[in-house]
């Protein structure tokens, strides 16, 4: 291949497209092909004849004034003769006439710029001087900027004092694409330099960086100060940090180790300070090598555009995902904020010291780092079982998304800008982790342990493949099978169902695999997978050796299993696959197992482990939904349910029941009574009543289980949150269960509902307030959705009409969305107070998307969609221009509409079947209770009398 040839091909390898080199003839076509089907495939990638080994970065920051201005000297090598420098930028303002190049060994010459070229579709501004041959070069760059409104970049952010005084913070968000934001620079991933930053700004501020301080910060003039930082480790510009703010810190001096958070907050840092040390030492333990930086910072931001962000020695968060306060904040938030702390800790070895080479492979920075705050967070908290707790939020949240038919595979390609930041779903976290939990469990946690080990010190400071990992995983297992494994579901999309049907006369069954769709009219993909199977029986119910016992391979449509010896099961024994729901598939089991495992569960729901228990809900109500089983099955095994103890099978029957809720309410089927009296069982067990020696998964279940039984109008839930809202006796964890039991009870038909709209009033009176009680504020906006009679319905509807009432458009929006699932006329009010206002709805409700989508899960009638489609066509797309994203939503939400319609067809009366089949055979037993058991009292006291 000529020069040309090998530079067009190279830049094509950062998209994922892999050239084998037949003939000149056939290369040439093939690179036609690519360039013509893609268009722009490849146009957003900087051209690879140079790369750069160090920034020096110089900003003035003037926070209150709201801009910078800078210049940054990049240090790079030159590799291909070239006429041109290419970075990325966007939203600068370059300097061009004092723009210098020279190499880096003389400070003269200056090679003359000719001009400058910027495309601004791919963010590429391109400095084109003459040749410039394979060399060390430096080239200067001035350039100024404004601080963003945007939350990326460098960006503003504030917060409000005790005393009502708004003070001002500037602080970065670079990733995926936003470094360029910030300065012109190498703004891929695989361009990993060593930074050294000096930050000049107001005295009346302190300044962060990802390095410590070289000094003091200098006095320049009476009130600026200049900031200067220690080098940085080779990185990629995405994990760079400055932040200049007048936050206090909670600090570990031997440590180095600090919290940060606005001066008020400090004392919710503590928990942060003494659970985020402990989570760098386990991990340190586990890597077997110690934490890179010489410090590290905890910042805390009441603005943030996600959780979190693990930027190398400077982690900034969302306030509610780092400060914790017991008074303030629920369990469940403690927990996720355990998790987030230890998912960018993890990330300084996994994205930081290792990171992936490109945005199409970000799963091994993401996937890892979100097993690992379960990992290591469950052993310092092994009461929160979090490794149980991670198939239900973690690996039934990916199967919830990852069952549609357009899905694509962990390692998708990237083809446009906007492709980048849509990586950030739930293939590189919640799939991933999914899926390398189950590499875990194939190669057992200490071959595994020893291959992430090698694998980090192998790719230290530098980007990563999959390849890389695999072959360190094929070092520790001794074969290539683990890398055949491993790809099956890294390049595949979807995931299997597994089917294990019986054969009752003897000791096997059959096992098959197929993609599973969540869908009845699409055909399903031929997509198969490596699976690991294993199995609990009644004889042998050992959940705890998660091994594999087989392996289905792509090549097999199904395979016999025979059990034999102590695992030989016999006809009325249960079989349960995949035990503690170690790998990443749903499974079914013909209807006679189904009925085995519900016997046993009713008996004893012990003797399934309780990931299972979970799970075999999951599964039996996702099939159930698309026609793979009846659903009687799930129904039958949900009333085990009511002998339950444990958080996950609860909170997962929880959904499927609101789910199934969702689509019924509003006919004639009863299934609120089923569902009102397993709870009301549920809930006497566990009441509001707290205690503060309650375990950690206990007040989850409370938090659950009130709300839900509230919701459902349980007498005693009713009365408790009377009681307590009355009392002001309202806790974190029990709040949204109050809110809610307090409108399911309340006589009143009209708004105000007086103490839940001094409550209201009181937090939106100012930003403030609001910004202090965020929590408390979403607990009342979705407790409408417990709104019982269409008058109060209405009149909480024309509240959000007054003028002066405070509301902002996120309220509106939470407001009106809680509405849309308050009962079965909900639909048709909500469009037609949404008519009424038709005109006054843009100054109020700044985005109609999210009531708009669940307006399309709650139709149930064809009158419904047809109001729908009509509201729509009329005061959608004939008052606005429709964005692209909007188009979808309205698209999705109408026919989500005509699927529940369709679904109720199809299922309802079955369900209505079941339902009073099961309340005769309930009422029969009552009336054995009623009848029978006196009798026997009166013959038993016959004969004990000697009659």
């Amino acid at each position: 291949a000529n020069t040309i040839d090998i530079l067009l091909f190279s830049d094509l390898a950062p998209c994922g497209i892999s050239i084998i080199f037949l003939s000149d003839t056939m290369r040439v076509h093939i690179l036609i092909h690519i360039l013509t089907i893609s268009g722009v495939f490849c146009k957003f990638h900087l051209p690879t004849t140079s790369h750069p080994y160090h920034y020096a970065l110089y900003l003035d920051i003037d926070v209150d004034g709201g801009v910078y201005n800078g210049t940054v000297e990049i240090n790079l090598n030159v590799t291909q003769a070239t006429d041109r420098i290419s970075l990325n930028y966007k939203d600068l303002s370059i300097h061009t006439n004092t723009v210098r190049l020279r190499t880096e060994l003389h400070n003269y010459p200056y090679y003359p710029l000719r001009h400058t070229e910027y495309d601004e579709s791919a963010e590429i501004v391109e400095f084109i001087f003459d040749e410039l041959e394979p060399d060390a070069y430096l080239i200067s760059i001035p350039f100024n900027g404004t601080i963003r409104n945007d939350l990326k970049g460098l960006y503003m952010s504030y917060y409000w004092t005790d005393d009502g005084e708004k003070h001002l913070v500037a602080t970065t968000f670079l990733a995926p694409i936003y470094a360029r934001m910030l300065f012109p620079c190498y703004d891929e991933p695989h361009y990993k330099a060593t930074f050294s930053v000096s930050l000049l700004h107001s005295n009346k501020y302190q300044a962060l960086s990802n390095m410590p301080t070289i000094t003091v910060p200098q006095l320049i003039l009476p009130d600026l100060l200049l900031t200067n930082f220690r080098t940085t480790p080779k990185m990629s510009t995405y994990l760079l940090a400055i932040t200049v703010s007048d936050f206090f810190g909670n600090a570990n001096y031997e440590e180095n180790y600090t919290v940060y958070s606005q001066p008020a907050q400090i004392y919710m840092t503590n928990y942060a300070l003494k659970f985020g040390q402990q989570s760098l030492e386990r991990l340190e333990e586990y890597f077997g090598a110690p934490y890179q930086l010489s410090k590290l910072d905890l910042v805390a931001f009441d603005d943030f555009l996600m959780g979190a962000m693990e930027n190398w020695g400077l982690i900034t968060f969302i306030s509610s995902s780092l400060l914790y306060d017991e008074t303030s904040v629920p369990t469940k938030n403690l927990q996720a904020l355990s998790r987030t702390i230890t998912h960018e800790l993890a990330h300084q070895w996994f994205g930081n010291e290792v990171t992936a080479r490109w945005w199409s492979e970000i799963w091994l920075n993401e996937g890892f780092a979100t097993l690992f705050a379960d990992l290591i967070t469950n052993e310092l908290h092994p009461d929160w079982q979090l490794m149980d707790q991670f198939v239900v939020h973690t690996l039934q949240h990916a199967m919830d998304r990852d069952a549609a038919f357009t899905t694509k595979a962990m390692d998708g390609p990237i083809e446009t800008l906007q492709d980048i930041w849509s990586v950030y779903s739930y293939l590189p976290y919640q799939k991933a982790a999914s899926v390398i939990r189950m590499i875990l469990n194939v190669v057992t946690d200490a071959a595994f342990q020893k291959a992430i080990r090698n694998y980090v010190k192998r790719i230290s400071y530098s980007s990563a493949v999959p390849q890389d990992l695999y072959d360190q995983l094929v070092a520790q297992t001794n074969g290539d099978e683990i890398e055949k494994i491993f790809k099956s579901w890294v390049e595949n999309p979807g995931f299997p169902l597994v089917t294990i049907k019986r054969m009752y006369n003897t000791s096997s069954f059959v096992v098959s695999q197929k993609r599973f769709i969540a869908s009845q009219s699409k055909a399903v993909p031929d997509t198969k997978y490596y699976i690991p199977l294993n199995f609990a029986t009644t004889r042998n119910p050992d959940f705890l050796n998660t091994k594999p016992d087989f392996f289905m391979t792509p090549e097999q449509t199904n395979m016999t299993v025979t059990m034999n010896g102590l695992n030989r099961i016999e006809p009325r024994d249960w079989v349960v696959a995949n035990k503690r729901v170690t790998y990443y598939y749903r499974v079914n089991y013909d209807e006679e197992n189904w009925h085995l495992i519900t016997q046993a569960l009713r008996d004893d729901p012990t003797v399934i482990a309780v990931a299972n228990r979970a799970q075999l809900i999951d599964d039996a109500f996702t099939l159930a939904k698309y026609g793979q089983v009846p659903y009687n099955i799930p129904l039958d095994l949900v009333t085990y349910i009511r002998n339950e103890t444990h958080y996950l099978p609860i909170t997962v029957a929880i959904k499927h029941l609101t789910e199934l809720d969702r689509i019924i309410r509003g006919t004639s089927i009863p299934l609120r009574d089923f569902m009102k009296k397993i709870f009301a069982d549920i809930y006497n067990r566990i009441t509001l009543k707290e205690n503060k020696y309650d375990a950690h998964l206990l007040k989850l279940l409370r938090s659950e289980v009130s709300k839900f039984a509230c919701n459902l109008e349980v007498e005693e839930c009713i009365a408790d949150a009377s009681d307590q809202i009355s009392a002001n006796d309202i806790s974190p964890d029990t709040r949204p269960a109050i809110f809610c039991g307090h409108l399911r009870g309340t006589k009143l038909t009209t708004w105000p509902i007086p103490l839940l709209n001094t409550k209201l009033s009181n937090i939106v009176e100012s930003e403030r307030m609001r910004r202090k009680y965020s929590l408390e504020l979403q607990d009342i906006c979705q407790s409408f959705s417990c709104v019982t009679s269409q008058t109060l319905r209405l009149s909480v509807l024309e509240m959000t009409m007054v003028d002066g009432n405070n509301l902002l458009s996120s309220d509106y929006n939470s407001i009106l969305s809680a509405i849309v699932l308050s009962g079965k006329e909900s639909v048709t009010d909500i469009l037609e107070f949404l008519n009424k206002y038709s005109n006054r709805i843009d100054a109020k409700y700044s985005s109609l998307g999210r009531t708009i989508q669940i307006l399309g899960e709650q139709v149930k009638t064809d009158m419904e969609l047809e109001l729908l489609k009509k509201f729509v066509n009329e005061k959608i797309y004939g008052l606005h221009n429709v964005t692209p994203e909007m188009q979808k939503i309205v698209l999705t939400a109408i026919e989500k509409g005509e699927e529940n319609i369709v679904w109720l067809n199809t299922y309802s009366s079955s369900i209505d079947d079941w339902i009073k089949q099961h309340n005769s055979a309930s009422n029969l037993m009552k009336s054995f209770v009623v009848v029978i058991v006196p009798l026997l009292t009166i013959m038993c006291n016959k004969i004990q009398s000697g009659y």
